[in-house]
């Protein structure tokens, strides 16, 4: 994947010939064209002393590849027709403009195919256009703003140019005083055939007024601003609270900070607005710039008064970490605020809520039906022991059942997860886990399986935060959650994404702004964009090329020599994938941190893969303690690995791997349990396995073997 000028490339697919995973490539002769796909919708900027920029296929070519051959060669032809592939694997641009391009794929015996993109062309003389105005809330429906109706903060609205290559699109989101303001370029207003602002997708918007604006022909040949005020007709009668928390890092024995951030993007007034924010038991509040209401446990209660609509704000909650707490060890805080949003109808169906606890030497999880009515169909759930899937069952409970699955506290952390019930109103994977409960033979815990996986929190009013403690850190770096099992960070189609970019200024002197530039990758749904938490104050707007801006102006950030603490800052966004990736999928994702008028500093980049964030190793009954415990490493096995069986140690024994027919494909004697297994062989899918001594089966389950 490219980065032209900070903007990520957006994938897109034109081949001429589409076959099936399960189709059989004849390549004797050889008649088939290799398969190409380009990125769509590049921006480039002519170089300010040359006013050139020259592009590459390895700018254009997302992906290529040839199933009888390695080598494939590629071509790039400007403003293509029909005719044989050009000879040229560069273009050269002189002058701005909107431009079409065709990146040819030939294999050696001469089969080509094709594919076609789109790059807009600017200069550093170019002048962008803009688009301003204010989204406020029309409670009385006559779509004009009156003396008492409140702007509306944190929503989405988007400027479209139609233009004879395609669409194009500048996002954002409206500032704590409900005004956006938009940015396109002159070359590309220039050549459109059409432009409108629109708002974006509202969750809860009754559509009443108009949610667009055409812009007249013409309009920007005379002047470089479009203004329009947007009213919105949200859902009446109803308010829309939502609620986010995020640290920059915790570290055990310092003092840390949590920042709440809460929003009414409803039409009506919460009132009486509480937050109720559970800490962990290793992490002590000592303060807050909001002071806390009530203490019950490790709760603590914020009261925030009445909050109007389109209203956010923020606190901030110091806190120390404990020393007690283990390196490495998570740290999972809390945020709900109430009362919980009525925009939607009432929910009288059944309802999964899973709790875990670690209670005399066994790890208990509680999966219960909270629901107001009783399962109508079973659901399947799934028992993880740090990434072994070990266990799965079914479970359909009554309104108010509940069942308990238990497991010897042994160090290792417990996972358990199941869908929800059909039909509810939130896409939530209700969830548990425990960490460090019980020691493992060498006196220790596992550490580091809780945030490759989701939290249970997709619903606006709540919000979970899992930590690591960490000891030192890079402090200027970028994280996602979940984080992603396995050494491919594996995450499961359709998981919503939070990053956090943290940044710090280790300069001379004071930084006055910060800008932090973000290019969101083209499996993200940038409609579904939501900002949250950071240190300070900032604006957020969407630029083009799916580049995400977060602003924080006036920040006067102390350089890291004068003040340690001070000097460091966050933010933090919430995004959902595009629907159904398939498995495969890689999403990365960097950051671009700006101090006033430096060089930017580039984060790390954070990489996830759709797939199964765990490896199934199934047991005959794990749910109660195993004196042959079967455990695969690494996990998931690719080429080569170790098979270690717990309990046989002095003993003949024997491992069978099976493939789903049935066939026998290896049997490997175990010295002292362990034997290594080679399948770098064997085609990726599911297998099975036995463990047996003295022809006795001691243990079987199930191997999953990675695509690679």
């Amino acid at each position: 994947m490219k980065n032209l000028n900070g903007i990520l490339l957006i994938f897109g697919l034109m081949t001429g010939a589409v076959f099936p995973l399960s189709a059989q490539f004849i390549c004797n002769p050889d008649v088939i064209a290799p398969v190409v796909a380009c990125n769509a919708d590049l921006t480039a900027v002519l170089d300010a002393g040359t006013m050139t920029v020259v592009i590459t296929t390895d700018d254009v070519v997302e992906t290529a590849f040839d199933n009888c051959s390695d080598h494939v060669r590629l071509r790039l032809e400007l403003e293509p027709s029909a005719g044989v592939p050009p000879a040229d694997s560069t273009l050269t641009f002189t002058m701005p403009g909107l431009y079409t391009i065709a990146a040819w794929a030939g294999d050696t015996t001469g089969n080509w195919a094709r594919c076609w993109t789109t790059i807009l062309v600017t200069s550093p003389d170019s002048e962008n256009k803009h688009f301003e105005g204010l989204l406020f809330a029309d409670a009385n429906g006559n779509c004009m703003q009156d003396g008492n109706e409140p702007a509306l903060a944190g929503l989405p609205v988007e400027a479209v140019a139609v233009t004879g290559s395609g669409t194009w699109r500048v996002q954002g989101l409206t500032d704590a005083n409900g005004q956006y303001a938009l940015e396109m370029s002159e070359v590309l207003t220039e050549a459109a055939t059409s432009i409108e602002v629109r708002l974006g997708n509202l969750g809860n918007n009754a559509g009443n007024c108009p949610s667009f604006s055409p812009v007249p022909f013409g309009y920007f040949d005379s002047q470089a601003t479009f203004l329009h005020d947007f009213p919105v007709n949200l859902i009446p009668g109803c308010h829309q609270l939502e609620v986010d928390l995020a640290t920059p890092n915790l570290r055990r024995c310092f003092n840390s900070t949590y920042t709440v951030n809460y929003c009414n993007y409803g039409a009506e007034t919460a009132e009486n607005a509480t937050i109720e924010v559970e800490f962990d038991q290793f992490l002590s509040p000592t303060s807050s710039t909001l002071p806390w209401t009530s203490v019950s446990g490790n709760t603590y209660t914020f009261s925030l008064g009445d909050v109007p609509p389109g209203f956010c704000g923020s606190f901030y909650i110091s806190l120390l970490v404990s020393c007690d707490a283990v390196l490495g060890q998570t740290h999972c805080t809390t945020a709900r605020i109430f009362p919980v949003s009525d925009c939607i109808p009432s929910y009288t169906g059944a309802e999964i809520a899973v709790d875990g606890a670690c209670a005399g030497g066994e790890v208990i999880f509680t999966i219960t039906n909270t629901g107001a009515t009783d399962m109508t169909s079973p659901v399947q759930y799934y028992v993880v022991e740090d990434v072994i899937m070990f266990m799965s069952g079914e479970i359909q409970l009554n309104s108010g059942q509940s069942q308990q699955l238990s497991f010897v506290a042994n160090g290792s952390t417990y996972r358990v997860e199941l869908p929800q019930v059909p039909g509810h109103p939130f896409s939530v994977l209700p969830s548990a886990s425990v960490e460090g409960c019980g020691m493992n033979p060498d006196g220790a815990i596992s550490l580091g399986f809780v945030i490759p996986f989701p939290q249970d929190d997709p619903a606006p009013h709540i919000d979970i935060d899992c930590r690591e403690n960490i000891g030192s850190y890079d402090p200027n770096d970028k994280q996602a959650f979940p984080r992603g099992a396995l050494e491919d960070h594996l995450i499961a189609a359709n998981t919503d994404l939070e990053y956090l970019i943290r940044f710090q200024n280790t300069g001379t002197d004071t930084a006055f702004t910060v800008v932090v530039l973000d290019t969101l990758s083209e499996h993200l749904d940038i409609a579904s964009i939501r900002p949250g938490a950071a240190s300070h104050a900032y604006t957020f707007t969407l630029l083009e090329g799916n580049i995400l801006k977060f602003s924080f102006n006036d920040i006067l950030l102390p350089d890291s020599n004068v003040n340690v603490a001070a000097s460091q800052g966050f933010v933090k966004f919430r995004v959902k994938q595009q629907p159904d990736l398939a498995a495969g999928t890689e999403i990365q994702n960097d950051a671009a941190i700006y101090f006033d008028f430096n060089e930017p500093v580039i984060t790390n980049t954070v990489r996830q893969v759709i797939g199964t964030p765990f490896v199934m190793v199934q047991t005959e009954n794990p749910a109660t303690p195993q004196a042959y415990r079967t455990r695969i490493l690494p996990n998931p096995m690719y080429t080569t690995g170790l098979i270690r069986v717990e309990g046989l140690e002095g003993q003949a024994a024997q491992f069978q791997l099976y493939h789903p027919t049935g066939a026998l494909l290896q049997q490997l004697p175990l010295l002292n349990g362990e034997a290594p297994l080679d399948i770098s062989l064997s085609a990726a899918g599911l297998y099975y396995y036995t463990v047996t001594a003295n022809g006795r089966r001691l243990s079987s389950g199930k191997l999953v073997v990675g695509i690679r």
